[in-house]
């Protein structure tokens, strides 16, 4: 009878031991898309299906293709912010800042109306 109990005790360590491994693991490798998404633009979107859809295997995969395909968190929402603060440095003429805008305008990441407001700022 002592024998039986050794070798119960002896696999319910060894359980307790693998689960305390595996645990971690497997937590981590089911919220990897999450992980990955950090900072992406779409974080708390692919968060939510993580841990709603995550347990099913599509939602998961979803949610892993979702993480390593979204774009960046961008530090502003405004494209024009960074051509703003081209305009405020003082190493640049009014000229070349009047010729970015008119690229812009030309590859069509300005409307005219933003084109001519961006322009009258620069000029005022």
């Amino acid at each position: 009878m002592t024998n039986l109990t050794t070798m119960f005790a002896a696999i319910s360590a060894a359980h307790v031991i693998m689960a305390l491994v595996l645990l971690p693991i497997s937590i981590l490798i089911g919220f990897l898309p999450s992980i990955l998404a950090r900072q992406k633009e779409h974080f708390v979107a692919i968060l939510l299906i993580n841990i709603f859809l995550g347990w099913t295997v599509i939602g998961w995969i979803a949610a892993l293709i979702w993480a390593l395909t979204d774009a960046p968190k961008s530090s502003s929402n405004n494209p024009l912010e960074p051509e703003r603060s081209s305009i405020n440095n003082k190493n640049t003429t009014i000229s070349e800042e009047l010729d970015k805008l008119k690229l812009m305008r030309d590859s069509g990441m300005l409307s005219e109306d933003e084109f001519t407001k961006a322009k009258n700022k620069i000029i005022s």
